[in-house]
């Protein structure tokens, strides 16, 4: 059985990843959180409320994920760590990707597409895991 060759749309594919990978990282620098931020800028806006919190009343395993994030690329590794144990997480799960797809982008073997959907497999389950330990109360980091 060949396999097919899906170069061209796995390019495609890589490309608009990148972009959504870039942006998932520029972004919190966008949003202001009072709790992190010292001062709010011009370009800021304010972060959203929980609805899950909102309705039940109890937070969810992503909650805080915005703040631990923001302490993280302000430096504050202890009060990230407080604030949601996944965000340093997903945080680097980002970077690894940007440099997965920047290291793909190049490679020339038709294996190569299907290899890395893959590896995005298993970056979604390692992901859900994660979140599912951190929900549970069980510490992960």
């Amino acid at each position: 059985m060949k396999i097919p060759d899906i170069r061209t749309e796995y390019r495609n594919a890589n490309l608009t990843m990148t972009i959504v990978i870039l942006l998932s990282l520029i972004l919190p620098y966008f949003v202001y959180v009072k709790e992190v931020d010292e001062k709010r800028l011009f370009f800021q806006f304010e972060s959203l409320p929980s609805h899950h919190k909102s309705v039940t009343g109890e937070s969810c395993s992503s909650s805080g994920i915005t703040r631990s994030i923001k302490s993280f690329y302000n430096g504050f590794f202890n009060l990230s760590l407080f604030y949601n144990r996944s965000g340093i997480f997903f945080f680097l799960i980002l970077i690894v990707q940007l440099l997965l797809r920047l290291v793909v982008f190049n490679l020339k073997s038709h294996l190569v597409p299907w290899v890395d959907i893959l590896q995005i497999l298993f970056t979604i389950f390692l992901a859900k895991y994660i979140l599912d330990l951190n929900y549970c109360g069980i510490s992960v980091l």
